[in-house]
């Protein structure tokens, strides 16, 4: 008998125990329920929001997130960067009170595509002239520092001539440009120098520098012109004493072709 009621005490204590789970499941009014959260209280709402709540803007502020420091993109367009769209080739340039940008053009001078290449083809409303625009290239050059003099009164070369050599794909005006210093040796002389191209004087273009007793020094400058064809082509400078006239000589003499 004894048996029987320790029995019948584990089945009621069984009983007991499957109510308990069971009641822990069932619904309370409101959508509640006895049930555990992992230790934590039961939410009705999120933002306001129930049901399957999603992110939203706006949920939290930028202070709640750590940037209540930080101005938000909207504030600084509208307020230092303009947010409308450039017209092509406007850079943005700060405002006379240095507090905001502005979307600009060049000045009427020059111009800039979307590409980001300047064209300037005048300056101060006024177009530049041939030479503004000129590519120089450089052809040939010779340099000689070494002093060498002459006493011939017909052109001819120094001991080192005064020559390069270079060659054109097709035809081009070249400006041939020479200097040197000139040095009295004696008595008052005059020197010339004149620009010899393949082989040909140019006709009445030599230049000829006259020093007077006690000057000593004196610049020798040649220039020229000319139209050549493609090919290869010297440049010569030779060099000449007028007739009765003292020793002269020529130093660092620099000599360029370029067009």
């Amino acid at each position: 008998m004894k048996r029987l009621w320790v029995a019948v005490l584990w089945v009621a204590i069984l009983l007991l125990a499957s109510w308990a789970v069971v009641r822990a499941q069932l619904p309370l009014p409101g959508g509640a329920s006895l049930g555990g959260g992992g230790g934590g209280g039961a939410v009705s709402s999120v933002f306001g929001r129930t049901g399957a709540v999603t992110a939203q803007t706006n949920d939290y502020t930028a202070t709640q997130v750590g940037l209540g420091s930080v101005t938000n993109n909207a504030q600084t367009r509208a307020a230092i960067v303009p947010n409308t769209a450039p017209a092509a080739g406007q850079v943005l340039v700060g405002n006379a009170g240095g507090t905001a940008y502005a979307p600009v053009s060049f000045s009427a001078d020059c111009t800039m595509a979307s590409t980001g290449a300047i064209t300037c083809t005048e300056t101060n409303g006024t177009a530049f002239g041939s030479l503004a625009t000129l590519s120089s290239t450089f052809l040939c050059t010779s340099w000689v520092v070494t002093s060498q003099s002459t006493t011939s009164t017909t052109y001819g070369d120094l001991t080192t001539a005064d020559s390069c050599t270079f060659s054109l794909g097709a035809t081009t005006t070249v400006v041939i440009r020479y200097q040197a210093d000139t040095e009295l040796v004696s008595t008052s002389g005059t020197s010339c120098s004149i620009v010899v191209v393949d082989s040909t004087a140019a006709s009445n273009d030599d230049s000829c520098v006259y020093i007077s007793a006690g000057t000593g020094h004196a610049a020798a400058v040649a220039q020229y012109q000319v139209s050549l064809s493609s090919g290869s082509h010297t440049i010569d400078i030779q060099h000449k004493l007028l007739a009765g006239n003292a020793t002269v000589s020529w130093a660092a003499r620099l000599l360029t072709v370029s067009f």
